[in-house]
């Protein structure tokens, strides 16, 4: 006997983050609750995270849920289209407390990791090669290490703080539509 379609479906994690520094809001944030209204899909969690150098904030998503795929997201101050990022260094700067969290994000670490879920860019995106040295980048870093450990795909978008949100979030629905996101029975029976 087959096992009912939505076992067969990944469990994605979709993070983004709280407003930070003097931002009053986040688009990750705003994409993240949207997308949770919406309760599009059956298979697919969301968690706003807080800005900040520790381990425990993307562990404990990755250890509650048990995702075989995260997609992470931050917000950047320029630009227009999506940065698709491609690579994590090993070096974190805190720009409020600069006498703590600057340096290496882990010692004995390697200097570099690349997430392993490569999305294809498209006309709203392309790919980066540098996600800066703050918080996206820690937890860019800190989630390819996770994801070595409990074997799921991962991957990191930069979003323009100034993007219009509907798109924002179609390009992540899109994203998770490809990758197996199934939306709920309720939704396809009524199509």
């Amino acid at each position: 006997m087959r096992a009912p379609e939505s076992v067969l479906k990944p469990r994605i994690l979709v993070y983004g983050f709280e407003a930070f520094l003097d931002y009053p809001d986040n688009i990750t944030q705003k994409i993240v609750q949207a997308l949770q209204i919406k309760n599009a899909f059956a298979n697919v969690f969301y968690k706003v995270l807080a800005v900040d150098f520790e381990a425990d904030i993307f562990s404990g998503p990755v250890e509650q849920i048990q995702p075989q795929l995260v997609l992470g997201m931050g917000q950047y101050p320029r630009g227009t289209k999506i940065r698709i990022e491609r690579k994590a260094y090993n070096w974190q700067r805190d720009k409020i407390r600069l006498d703590t969290h600057n340096g290496p994000i882990d010692p004995n670490g390697p200097a570099q990791t690349v997430p392993n879920w490569s999305i294809a860019p498209n006309a709203m995106s392309w790919r980066s090669y540098n996600a800066g040295r703050y918080v996206c980048n820690y937890s860019m870093y800190q989630m390819c290490q996770l994801s070595q450990q409990h074997r799921f795909r991962y991957a990191f978008l930069h979003i323009p703080r100034d993007m219009d949100l509907q798109q924002a979030v179609g390009f992540i629905e899109n994203c998770l539509v490809h990758e197996g996101a199934s939306p709920h029975e309720s939704l396809t029976q009524l199509s």
